[in-house]
């Protein structure tokens, strides 16, 4: 069982990770933006990406991280939500969990997908952004960002399983049709609430080439 949804988490992983790519590109563009983006600026910038060809940048880092990422977040929230079953948080803290080790895994990717996205990247090509970091700023720099990747990833996922077990408690009138769905998007919906002003911090840090990184919760305070 537990293969089984390490392979689905995967699929699914990578499937969410293509379609969404231009929104992605998009979203990171806005977070390093210092100006006030609202939502009529989401139409131009779409125009924007598909006149400049950016719609697909850093799609490399993104897809390759994404294999590893679906089996340990599917694999690892279960785990943890199974141990604690019981606890009315058991659903949130198998997400955070799975969240918090998934940090370690994709900071080095998310780093050179940030900085392939950014409207000022040196280069379309992630691989030679990638060598051109680590001549550069060395190894370790690639490991920057990863205290608000825990943080981002910790709350979107938790926020996630745990609104996936509890909303078909609190509204079991949806029909099974539809359930999986709609249970679905309003658990994306709400981790992303939750962990985008950690996201822009974590895309700041990431983007830039400072040798000291600030701690994320006084930065999004």
């Amino acid at each position: 069982a537990m293969l089984d949804k390490a392979i689905a988490g995967s699929v699914a992983m990578v499937v969410e990770c293509v379609a969404a790519n231009p929104l992605d590109v998009m979203k990171t563009r806005f977070q390093l933006s210092r100006g006030r983006v609202g939502g009529a600026a989401v139409a131009p910038a779409m125009r924007e990406l598909w006149a400049t060809g950016a719609l697909y940048r850093g799609l490399g880092p993104a897809v390759m991280m994404q294999v590893p990422r679906g089996a340990l977040k599917f694999t690892v929230a279960e785990s943890v939500r199974a141990s604690a079953i019981g606890l009315p948080c058991a659903a949130f803290l198998g997400g955070f969990a799975s969240g918090g080790l998934e940090a370690a895994m994709v900071t080095p990717f998310e780093r050179v997908m940030v900085r392939s996205q950014a409207v000022d990247a040196t280069s379309r090509a992630s691989w030679v952004i990638f060598r051109d970091m680590l001549r550069a700023e060395g190894i370790a720099s690639l490991m920057r960002g990863i205290e608000a990747t825990v943080w981002r990833n910790g709350l979107w996922n938790g926020t996630y399983f745990g609104l996936q077990a509890a909303l078909p408690r609190c509204a079991p009138t949806l029909s099974d049709r539809c359930s999986p769905f709609v249970v679905g998007c309003i658990a994306g919906a709400g981790g992303s609430l939750l962990s985008t002003p950690v996201d822009v911090v974590k895309s700041r840090i990431q983007n830039s080439s400072a040798t000291t990184t600030p701690w994320v919760l006084p930065s999004v305070v």
